[in-house]
């Protein structure tokens, strides 16, 4: 791999390319990000790089905000149906240790 990354670096001096290079913060630790860090792990094992168009990023962009909007949808329903369970609970328990404030 090592020598690959030197051809490159000739490639690029001999046609006075700019080259940026951006720091990525790491995605260990985030919520949901482990299949995203795998990818990015295997793609530094290609020889080759895959050519996305804008396009083809943003329709993976709102893929990932639908999926992101339906487990926080999943997740309020879940929070609602814990919260009534305890509100009912609460009143059940309150009404026979007070019989007598009813």
């Amino acid at each position: 791999m090592g020598r690959i990354v030197v051809q490159n670096i000739r490639m690029i001096e001999e046609t006075e390319s700019c080259v940026s290079l951006i720091w990525i913060r790491g995605h260990v630790g985030a919520s949901g990000n482990e299949r995203a860090d795998q990818m990015a792990k295997d793609a530094t094992k290609k020889d080759t790089m895959e050519n996305l168009t804008l396009s083809h990023i943003q329709i993976a962009i709102k893929k990932v905000e639908k999926l992101k909007e339906a487990e926080l949808e999943e997740f309020g329903k879940r929070s609602l149906n814990m919260y009534l369970e305890i509100t009912e609970y609460r009143y059940i328990n309150h009404e026979m240790m007070h019989p007598e404030k009813k």
